[in-house]
């Protein structure tokens, strides 16, 4: 896919782009020594760079953000966005933190998650050719289940004709509990289509998710397999 907005830059996209590099230098360190993440199939954000980017991705344990943001940087070198619960920025000062470095508070109970200050966010890190990372259950769920996903990753694609990358994880489900591993799926290019809620437009965003769930449960056995080497 040709690139379709200007680039912008790293520090426009970030609120604390020095923050986000200090926490990236003590995970590398630190994520090892609690047990280490594997990453397979990174390759497929080489023909991306340049791009916008939405990773769909199941959510099972707490450390899985950590594990996604940092396996995509560090192959990459593109911060990572991350759509977060409402709650968690509840907290002053957690909230502080996640903000700073890159998260969009969602409300799960509004329709599309989506709203006001959120979407305008999420459609600037996209206008950008920024990563979004979107956990597609809302929260997390020991066994993926279809019937748990939110649609809002297949409507930002949709509305921007954006890449989406699947990205299964597995390993135990404790909140931060190590190993784990992640597996990217293959790139998914939605077709633009701005006609929300006429049947055409619906009939492509259940393929579209369909498509989606379908590669997070293949790769969710491939993850389990990379465990067991």
């Amino acid at each position: 896919m040709p690139e379709l907005y200007p680039a912008r830059a790293e520090a426009e996209m970030i609120p604390k782009l020095a923050l986000y590099k200090f926490a990236t230098t003590v995970l590398r360190v630190a994520l090892p020594v609690m047990g280490g993440a594997r990453a397979h199939n990174l390759a497929v954000f080489d023909p991306l760079a340049g791009q916008p980017v939405l990773v769909a991705s199941e959510h099972n344990a707490g450390i899985d953000p950590v594990v996604v943001d940092q396996s995509i940087y560090r192959h990459a070198k593109r911060p990572v966005h991350e759509l977060a619960k409402r709650e968690l920025f509840e907290f002053p000062p957690l909230g502080w933190l996640i903000s700073s470095l890159g998260a969009i508070p969602v409300d799960r109970n509004m329709g599309t998650g989506l709203t006001g200050p959120s979407k305008q966010r999420a459609d600037e890190i996209i206008a950008g050719n920024g990563i979004l990372l979107n956990f597609i259950t809302g929260t997390r769920i020991k066994s993926f289940d279809r019937s748990k996903v939110k649609k809002t990753v297949g409507r930002l694609g949709l509305e921007h004709g954006a890449a989406i990358v699947p990205a299964s994880i597995a390993g135990n489900d404790k909140r931060l509990k190590l190993p784990r591993a992640v597996v990217f799926g293959e790139v998914i290019n939605p077709r633009l289509n701005h006609d929300v809620g006429s049947a055409q437009y619906e009939i492509e965003l259940k393929d579209l998710m369909d498509t989606i769930c379908d590669q997070i449960i293949a790769g969710h056995k491939d993850a389990l397999a990379y465990l067991a080497e």
